[in-house]
Protein backbone atom coordinates (compact mmCIF):
# COMPACT_ATOMS: atom_id res chain seq x y z
CA UNK A 1 0.00 0.00 0.00
CA UNK A 2 2.85 2.54 0.74
CA UNK A 3 4.18 1.97 -2.78
CA UNK A 4 1.42 2.83 -4.18
CA UNK A 5 0.87 5.78 -2.26
CA UNK A 6 4.46 6.90 -3.08
CA UNK A 7 3.95 6.61 -6.81
CA UNK A 8 0.62 8.41 -7.10
CA UNK A 9 2.80 11.34 -4.92
CA UNK A 10 5.76 11.16 -7.57
CA UNK A 11 2.74 11.12 -10.64
CA UNK A 12 1.70 14.04 -8.57
CA UNK A 13 4.48 15.91 -8.46
CA UNK A 14 5.64 15.38 -11.89
CA UNK A 15 2.05 16.33 -13.53
CA UNK A 16 2.12 19.28 -11.53
CA UNK A 17 5.61 20.76 -12.65
CA UNK A 18 5.29 20.00 -16.39
CA UNK A 19 6.75 22.60 -18.52
CA UNK A 20 5.12 23.04 -21.79
CA UNK A 21 7.33 24.88 -24.75
CA UNK A 22 6.12 26.76 -27.61
CA UNK A 23 8.59 27.00 -30.84
CA UNK A 24 7.88 29.31 -33.70
CA UNK A 25 9.53 30.60 -36.71
CA UNK A 26 9.47 33.22 -39.29
CA UNK A 27 11.48 34.31 -42.23
CA UNK A 28 11.23 38.11 -41.71
CA UNK A 29 13.50 38.94 -44.68
CA UNK A 30 14.18 36.81 -47.69
CA UNK A 31 16.81 38.49 -50.70
CA UNK A 32 19.31 37.92 -53.16
CA UNK A 33 21.59 39.24 -50.35
CA UNK A 34 20.67 38.51 -47.04
CA UNK A 35 17.99 36.03 -45.45
CA UNK A 36 17.26 36.57 -42.02
CA UNK A 37 14.90 34.06 -40.08
CA UNK A 38 13.61 34.90 -36.66
CA UNK A 39 12.78 32.34 -33.75
CA UNK A 40 10.64 32.63 -30.66
CA UNK A 41 10.94 29.71 -28.10
CA UNK A 42 8.75 30.23 -25.08
CA UNK A 43 9.10 28.18 -22.06
CA UNK A 44 5.55 27.68 -19.55
CA UNK A 45 5.59 26.08 -16.43
CA UNK A 46 2.58 25.62 -14.26
CA UNK A 47 0.57 27.12 -17.29
CA UNK A 48 2.55 30.54 -17.11
CA UNK A 49 5.59 32.21 -18.81
CA UNK A 50 8.66 31.07 -17.31
CA UNK A 51 11.54 31.52 -20.35
CA UNK A 52 11.69 33.50 -23.45
CA UNK A 53 14.38 32.63 -25.70
CA UNK A 54 14.61 34.78 -28.93
CA UNK A 55 16.52 34.14 -31.41
CA UNK A 56 17.71 35.80 -35.11
CA UNK A 57 19.82 33.90 -37.88
CA UNK A 58 21.53 35.81 -40.33
CA UNK A 59 22.72 34.55 -44.08
CA UNK A 60 24.93 36.40 -46.02
CA UNK A 61 25.53 35.74 -49.94
CA UNK A 62 28.65 37.50 -49.79
CA UNK A 63 31.05 39.48 -47.73
CA UNK A 64 29.77 36.99 -45.23
CA UNK A 65 32.81 38.59 -42.34
CA UNK A 66 32.00 41.80 -42.84
CA UNK A 67 28.25 41.09 -42.85
CA UNK A 68 28.63 39.40 -39.97
CA UNK A 69 30.53 42.13 -37.85
CA UNK A 70 28.11 44.91 -39.12
CA UNK A 71 25.11 43.15 -38.19
CA UNK A 72 27.04 42.15 -34.32
CA UNK A 73 27.54 45.53 -33.73
CA UNK A 74 24.05 46.85 -34.94
CA UNK A 75 22.20 44.43 -32.80
CA UNK A 76 25.32 44.98 -29.66
CA UNK A 77 24.32 48.97 -29.46
CA UNK A 78 20.43 47.84 -29.79
CA UNK A 79 21.06 45.62 -26.59
CA UNK A 80 23.89 46.76 -24.61
CA UNK A 81 21.76 48.63 -22.50
CA UNK A 82 20.35 45.12 -21.01
CA UNK A 83 23.80 43.79 -20.78
CA UNK A 84 23.67 44.07 -16.91
CA UNK A 85 19.98 43.87 -16.46
CA UNK A 86 18.51 41.16 -14.35
CA UNK A 87 17.04 38.08 -15.94
CA UNK A 88 18.09 38.89 -19.59
CA UNK A 89 21.26 37.50 -21.10
CA UNK A 90 22.01 38.03 -24.74
CA UNK A 91 24.86 36.37 -26.78
CA UNK A 92 26.33 36.05 -30.53
CA UNK A 93 27.95 33.22 -32.21
CA UNK A 94 29.49 33.24 -35.96
CA UNK A 95 28.05 30.53 -38.28
CA UNK A 96 29.50 29.51 -41.69
CA UNK A 97 27.47 31.83 -43.60
CA UNK A 98 26.92 34.79 -41.20
CA UNK A 99 25.84 35.82 -37.98
CA UNK A 100 23.34 33.84 -34.81
CA UNK A 101 21.87 36.09 -32.12
CA UNK A 102 20.07 35.37 -28.79
CA UNK A 103 18.55 36.71 -26.40
CA UNK A 104 17.40 34.87 -23.20
CA UNK A 105 14.68 36.10 -20.68
CA UNK A 106 12.74 34.99 -17.31
CA UNK A 107 10.39 37.03 -17.46
CA UNK A 108 9.70 36.60 -13.48
CA UNK A 109 13.51 38.48 -13.14
CA UNK A 110 13.43 41.31 -15.34
CA UNK A 111 12.96 44.96 -14.06
CA UNK A 112 9.16 46.27 -14.37
CA UNK A 113 11.40 49.59 -16.78
CA UNK A 114 12.91 46.78 -19.01
CA UNK A 115 9.70 44.89 -19.28
CA UNK A 116 8.14 47.47 -20.97
CA UNK A 117 10.78 47.49 -23.31
CA UNK A 118 10.37 43.75 -23.90
CA UNK A 119 6.47 43.29 -23.23
CA UNK A 120 6.07 41.93 -26.85
CA UNK A 121 8.65 38.98 -25.78
CA UNK A 122 7.35 38.24 -21.92
CA UNK A 123 4.11 39.47 -22.15
CA UNK A 124 2.11 36.29 -23.11
CA UNK A 125 -0.67 34.83 -20.79
CA UNK A 126 -0.94 31.30 -21.62
CA UNK A 127 0.40 28.79 -24.28
CA UNK A 128 -3.04 29.25 -26.27
CA UNK A 129 -2.50 32.51 -26.08
CA UNK A 130 0.72 32.79 -27.36
CA UNK A 131 0.37 30.26 -29.96
CA UNK A 132 -2.44 32.29 -31.57
CA UNK A 133 -0.85 35.56 -31.40
CA UNK A 134 2.54 34.26 -33.39
CA UNK A 135 0.55 32.47 -35.56
CA UNK A 136 -1.29 35.30 -36.54
CA UNK A 137 1.79 37.45 -36.89
CA UNK A 138 3.15 35.08 -39.63
CA UNK A 139 4.88 32.55 -37.48
CA UNK A 140 4.76 28.82 -37.96
CA UNK A 141 4.56 27.06 -34.49
CA UNK A 142 5.40 23.56 -33.12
Amino acid sequence: MKKKVWIFFILLFAVGCKSTNLTCTKTIIDSEDVKVEEKISLNFKKKKLDKTFYSLDYYYASNIEANAEATKDSLEEQFSDYKDSKGIEYFFSNTDQGIHFELQMNPNKVSDEDKEYFEKQISYKSYADAKDELISDGYQCK
